[in-house]
């Protein structure tokens, strides 16, 4: 459906994605600054919330102690949190065609949305997104924006800026180590049997295979590249890579951004394991395939009248 999509229409998503961005971030705040529960009370592998209301590990705020995770809707920080991602991305693709009230606006709700969600994983996807767009609209801009970072990185200090930024309970977390460990065990998932190799080892379990080969235990393998490489095997990785690869370049990169936002949050979640960011991943693929700058005039296929 995405795929047909004519000039107009994509413009129609963002307007929806940004209309949920916004409810988000609303709900967001009324549960971090108000009523200091989540409106949906997800289980995640067992955790459940105790009778006295304790708020679960995963839902503990790195970036502001002692404040909750906002989950909104999705009830979860990550899923909600990849959807800020795309939509700051989209902003920055199509800036020509928004007014500047609505860049800044959606912006703003897309950074203090990650910011509310607690996910740095998210904010370094802002960054990457962020730093890739200035570069494509002026290399001077670029080498500027490097070199102010540079130097308020010198005046700051890297120890104060790493308290301030909190790298340093970012590497120091189970977050971290069990990111890093997944992403270790690459390795490890070539020196299968053949089949499994070439083919997978089928839907869901991950679980079960990285268990395995780092031992412990693992409710969620956070990485989609090696979910990917463990459902569906080398073959499968290797054309999902080239899916995102082909989508991020066709049409003279018109979709660049959004699919590097996806990417940068593909190392640390797990997207295309929850339907709502999976949906929100095919629609941005299957929109890059479209000319959506200068395609006014340009025909539906006959599947899109049906």
């Amino acid at each position: 459906m995405s795929g047909n999509l004519i000039h107009a229409e994509p413009m129609v998503i963002y307007a929806g994605l940004a209309t949920f961005v916004a409810l988000q971030v609303v709900i967001s705040i009324r549960e971090v600054f108000y009523s200091h529960s989540p409106i949906w009370r997800l289980s995640m592998g067992g955790r459940q919330w105790t009778s006295d209301g304790l708020i679960p590990d995963y839902l503990q705020s790195n970036i502001f102690p002692g404040l909750l995770r906002g989950t909104g809707t999705l009830g979860h920080p990550l899923p909600m949190a990849f959807f800020f991602v795309v939509a700051f991305a989209f902003t920055l693709a199509f800036s020509d065609q928004l007014d500047w009230r609505v860049r800044w606006i959606v912006c703003g709700l897309a950074i203090g949305g990650c910011l509310l969600a607690g996910a740095r994983s998210a904010l370094v996807a802002v960054a990457v997104v962020f730093v890739i767009a200035v570069y494509r609209r002026s290399v001077v801009a670029s080498v500027f924006t490097a070199v102010v970072l540079y130097l308020g990185y010198q005046l700051i200090g890297s120890q104060k800026l790493h308290e301030a930024l909190g790298i340093d309970s970012l590497l120091a977390s189970g977050s971290y180590t069990h990111r890093s460990r997944v992403i270790a065990s690459l390795p490890a998932l070539f020196d299968q049997p053949l089949l499994r190799l070439l083919f997978g080892s089928g839907y869901k379990a991950e679980g079960k295979v990285i268990t395995a080969i780092l031992g412990g235990r693992f409710s969620a393998v956070d990485n989609q590249f090696v979910t990917t490489m463990i459902a569906s095997g080398l073959i499968g990785l290797l054309l999902f890579v080239a899916w995102l690869v082909r989508s991020a370049w066709v049409n003279h990169g018109q979709l660049l951004l959004p699919i590097v936002g996806i990417v940068v949050m593909f190392m640390s979640f797990d997207a295309m394991s929850w339907h709502a960011t999976l949906a929100l991943t095919v629609v941005v693929l299957g929109i890059s395939g479209q000319e959506l700058v200068g395609g006014g005039n340009r025909v539906p296929s006959k599947g899109a009248n049906h």
